[in-house]
């Protein structure tokens, strides 16, 4: 099949595609009936999908394939590979709009949301995606993002399954048919996906250097949710009360992580991605050498929240204690604000014990 026709099919199919539904939705009274015909029409459009990647696998092998050459710019073959993801999205975005309309059913969909997370997953998606995402609705914009997201931070298949099925979920309000779906995925990967969590580096940093701040406050900002606010967060002016961050955050943490550069007295360690190397755990932890006996405080523990739930805050952990003992500190304190449960249950499990009730008045 030369590229002409192999274009040609690709845009019969879009065109197939929007033009059923369309047909069947204007011919049909019986809501019921047409809702049927709509879902079908949509299966029988990812048939023929499958079938035409089948029948042409040196079109997408360079999307699905690690270590494939990626097509030139502004090659046909670009153009063709291009055009082949665009099915795929122009399928994803009518099948979320009709299960959000109640169109397809919801068991149905549930069954599909593997194939927006196998898509996202493929080896050349995310430069696709790139070039392609300014296309589509901001919903399924946020949807690809968000599996690409989880593909690039979050370890082992398992983890990235139970985030993306999770998080797909709850735009549907708790779909128990996703979750359901998320449930039958049995993947044989838990072993290795442990281990590569384990040995993922942990790096160690007592003086924090001009890029290090630049990844640390956008990391920090879009990590902490109000939950995290404490006492300490309030008097250092991260936030202007117990609910609210100051609007000027990141102007607060640059300033005072740049004076903690200049202060050996603070580290800072930090787990990144293996995939691209950004940050996706810090604890920061300050030492008082003066006080008798000397003790630390660690200041702030934030995980990506992709990443929450894989063992990474007790790798951490564990990690800050050992450079403590190895300064010859025997004592750490933690605190953490008041609502944030599940701060409170990790630092419990981890032999905290609380001492204190912190309360503050405005007097005015």
């Amino acid at each position: 099949m030369s590229m002409t026709e192999t274009i040609q099919l690709l845009t019969i199919i879009s065109s197939f595609v929007i033009f059923m539904i369309a047909h069947f939705i204007s011919k049909y009274r019986d809501r019921v009936a047409a809702n049927r015909e709509v879902y079908q029409r949509l299966e029988f459009a990812s048939i023929e999908l499958f079938r035409f990647e089948a029948d042409h696998p040196e079109l997408v092998k360079s999307l699905w394939q690690e270590g494939e050459l990626a097509p030139k710019k502004d090659s046909v073959e670009e153009v063709l590979l291009q055009d082949f993801v665009c099915q795929y999205l122009n399928l994803f975005e009518m099948a979320y709009r009709f299960r959000k309309e109640d169109i397809v059913p919801h068991d149905v969909f549930g069954s599909w949301v593997v194939w927006y997370f196998n898509l996202a997953g493929a080896a050349a998606f995310p430069r696709v995606w790139a070039q392609l995402r300014c296309d589509y609705t901001e919903e399924l914009v946020n949807i690809m993002d968000k599996a690409v997201a989880i593909h690039s931070k979050v370890i082992g298949e398992t983890a990235q399954r139970k985030t993306f099925f999770t998080y797909f979920a709850n735009l549907l309000d708790n779909c128990p048919h996703i979750i359901k779906w998320h449930g039958n995925q049995v993947v044989e990967k838990a072993s290795n996906e442990t281990l590569a969590l384990a040995t993922l580096p942990i790096e160690t940093h007592w003086n924090y250097s001009t890029l290090l701040v630049d990844e640390l406050v956008p990391f920090m900002k879009a990590n902490m949710d109000a939950s995290y606010i404490s006492h300490s967060e309030i008097m250092e002016g991260r936030a202007t009360d117990a609910k609210h961050w100051s609007p000027v955050l990141d102007q607060v943490l640059r300033a005072e992580f740049e004076i903690d550069c200049a202060n050996n007295t603070h580290f800072m360690c930090s787990i990144r991605a293996a995939s691209d190397k950004s940050l996706v755990a810090i604890g920061l932890c300050e030492i008082n050498r003066e006080a008798s006996p000397p003790y630390a405080m660690l200041h702030d523990v934030v995980i990506d929240q992709l990443c929450r739930g894989q063992g990474l805050g007790s790798k951490l952990l564990a990690s800050i204690e050992s450079t403590l003992l190895e300064q010859g500190i025997n004592r750490v304190y933690i605190e953490s604000g008041l609502n944030n449960e599940k701060a409170h249950n990790f630092f419990r499990k981890a032999q905290f014990i609380a001492i204190s009730t912190v309360s503050y008045k405005n007097l005015k």
